[in-house]
């Protein structure tokens, strides 16, 4: 069966289902990326799509792409013009899905869009920094330690009772 896939708001296929996967594979396609087949109604996430359960229906043609200006909503998957949805980074969510997503939100759910990790420099300087703040943190502390040892003459902490002598 051939597929369809969006890149941006270009449809580009068919492609083969092995095919299909093999582009997922090497990363070409991520799991948020819309893909369509005869058969299904609509356009729908590559994860989604290829999930176990599948997705039937009646043969029907392919819906449309979203046109130049045109966003894709990232909850309800509608093609939306851009003054009717709000943006957070990758994410365009309409007002009838800001409910849900901010609730997303709240719950700290990862909202899609790949991670990108810190290099090795970035992570280096993050490292080094840190030592120094911890080791100033340290020297302030002893240092106050210090003063209050050497003010008391330690007789607060290390005071001994008398000794006393048989007679």
């Amino acid at each position: 069966m051939n597929w369809f896939y969006a890149d941006g708001s270009q449809r580009l296929g068919p492609v083969a289902e092995t095919d299909l996967q093999k582009l997922f594979n090497t990363g070409v396609i991520r799991a948020e990326t819309l893909v369509w087949r005869e058969g299904m109604a609509g356009w729908e996430p590559y994860s989604k799509a290829m999930s176990p359960a599948g997705t039937t229906g009646s043969s029907v043609a392919a819906p449309p792409m979203p046109s130049d200006g045109e966003v894709v909503c990232g909850e309800c998957k509608q093609m939306l013009p851009p003054d009717e949805v709000i943006r957070y980074g990758d994410n365009f969510v309409c007002a009838n899905c800001k409910p849900i997503f901010v609730q997303k939100l709240k719950e700290g759910a990862f909202l899609g869009g790949a991670m990108e990790y810190a290099g090795f420099g970035t992570r280096f300087g993050a490292k080094f920094l840190d030592g120094i703040v911890l080791r100033l943190v340290g020297f302030g502390t002893n240092m106050l330690l210090g003063l209050v040892f050497s003010a008391t003459d330690g007789a607060i902490y290390f005071q001994c009772p008398p000794i006393r002598r048989k007679s």
